[in-house]
């Protein structure tokens, strides 16, 4: 077999091999096989002592042939497919080479393969074998995880979450690296980044076992950058996580492979992706991801919806460029529920959550039909209310009479104002206004300095609160219940998260 005819590297992508993750599909790559002189310096290392010894033990049970000659055969086979020619001087430094990876129990992964025969079940018994990856000079070992088992942890998703939002692939010619950035424009903020870092340069050695001597953090100017240099950890990111190398602009949509695991770790994922491209509002309790690719926000969106929290889809220009890019917002009715299931792991943004959320709200919503002041279930009992104002009042209780009360916030009893706001309703606004001047035959106000409508009637006022109900849509937590939550939010990390 030669490498030109390998299903694994020219077929399309299969993330699956047998019942493992297909690792080699992932880490060898067509280019790596020119120029043909510098091949086995640009093939994947594996190493792993169980996988030298199952190597051995597959080396004695080869037929004659290729065994005959101190396994002349075999390195043949091995040059068959790299495509090199047969000749002495290959036959000679292949079998130098040899040697050496036996003596460094190092071997090139493309060996797994050939000494396999084309057996992909004998190919996923040696690959569950592999401890760690490198490159021929060993300079930087990575441990991959080599099953959907493995991709079972919630560190991983994070990160991955992470990488999505402020991370980057870089592929050059000279180097591969994979980069995560953060920063404030605030220098007394810039604390919480480099803590952060730190954070991360736990998970890198958590997850992928990466020497800590081989994580870099760089202070620049106005924030900070933590990078590894590793080829084969960049193409895990590209395969696995359809993540692409360079400028991220137009490519970036939800894992196709995290379809396959439950919906815990895509709630971990999301979290990576809202501590590095979210923001929390430090006055509105508002929330809000943004990002140029719509897709991953159309993603974004859809997942929240699927775990009940509304938002919308906006689109923005960017003040620079003028290209367009899109946010996801979900309004604080919504904000103690984003808290409790997705959250932060992000120091800064979790100062902003926890302040939020320990503080009570200033405004109501909607809650229920206040059926003690109903005759039966649809007419209003109006004499409750004793007024000789002169506005007419609906007796039946009405689909259209509901959407009103959804979209009013009647709590302003000193000027007995009712209440149209933009910002926290969940209907239409001008919707809203058209059917309550056609119900009440009053006209609406707007104060532009608050941005909303309003009506000034204490007959109305009082009508809207005896028949239904407004409240809170979340109460604050307590001391107790914030170090809850905030415990909660760092169990990705160890005890400090921090080497």
């Amino acid at each position: 077999m030669n490498f030109k005819n390998d299903p694994l590297i020219f077929r399309k992508k299969q993330f699956i091999l047998g019942n493992n993750l297909n690792l080699y599909s992932c880490l060898v790559k067509k280019e790596d096989f020119y120029p043909k002189n510098k091949i086995l310096n640009k093939i994947a290392y594996v190493g792993g002592e169980d996988l030298s010894k199952e190597i051995k033990n597959i080396l004695t049970k080869l037929p004659i042939k290729l065994k005959r000659e101190k396994f002349l055969g075999l390195r043949r086979l091995i040059l068959k497919y790299y495509d090199i020619k047969p000749n002495y001087h290959n036959i000679w430094r292949i079998n130098k080479l040899f040697k050496k990876w036996f003596k460094k129990k190092l071997f090139p992964i493309t060996t797994l393969r050939i000494i396999t025969f084309n057996n992909n079940e004998k190919l996923v018994e040696l690959m569950n074998k592999i401890e760690f990856i490198s490159s021929f000079t060993g300079s930087v070992k990575i441990s991959l995880p080599n099953s959907l088992e493995g991709l079972k942890n919630e560190k991983l998703w994070y990160f991955v979450g992470v990488v999505f939002g402020d991370g980057y692939l870089l592929q050059t010619k000279k180097d591969y690296r994979i980069l995560i950035a953060d920063g404030s424009s605030k220098q007394e903020e810039l604390e919480y980044s480099l803590e952060y870092m730190k954070k991360l340069a736990f998970l890198f050695n958590k997850i992928f076992k990466i020497n800590k001597n081989k994580i870099k953090i760089e202070n620049r100017g106005n924030w900070y950058v933590i990078f590894v240099s590793s080829k084969w950890l960049i193409r895990f990111f590209n395969f696995f996580f359809d993540m692409p190398f360079g400028k991220k602009k137009g490519g970036l949509s939800m894992p196709k492979i995290l379809k396959e695991i439950n919906n815990k770790f895509e709630v971990i994922f999301w979290r990576g992706l809202f501590d590095t491209d979210g923001m929390v509002h430090p006055k509105s309790r508002c929330v809000e991801i943004a990002s140029s690719d719509y897709t991953l926000m159309k993603d974004c969106s859809n997942f929240l919806k699927k775990i009940e929290i509304p938002n919308v889809i906006k689109k923005g220009l960017d003040g620079k460029n003028q290209q367009p890019y899109y946010w996801v917002l979900i309004k604080s009715n919504y904000f103690q529920r984003f808290g409790r299931i997705i959250g932060s792991s992000h120091p800064r943004k979790q100062r902003a959550l926890i302040k939020h959320l320990k503080n009570p709200l200033k405004y109501k919503i909607f809650i229920d039909i206040n059926s003690n002041n109903l005759i039966d279930n649809k007419t209003l009992n109006l004499n409750i209310l004793k007024s000789k104002q002169n506005i007419p009042l609906p007796k039946k209780l009405s689909k259209n009479l509901i959407r009103i009360a959804k979209g009013t916030n009647p709590l302003d009893f000193e000027n007995a104002r009712i209440f149209f706001r933009c910002k926290h309703t969940e209907v239409k606004v001008k919707e809203t206004l058209k059917e309550f001047k056609k119900l009440f035959k009053t006209d609406v106000k707007y104060l532009k300095t608050r941005n909303l409508y309003y009506v000034n009637s204490r007959l109305l006022n009082k009508f809207f609160n005896k028949f239904f109900i407004y409240g809170s849509p979340w109460d604050p937590l307590s001391e107790n219940q914030s170090n809850k939550l905030l415990s909660k939010w760092n169990s990705i990390f160890n005890k400090n998260g921090i080497l």
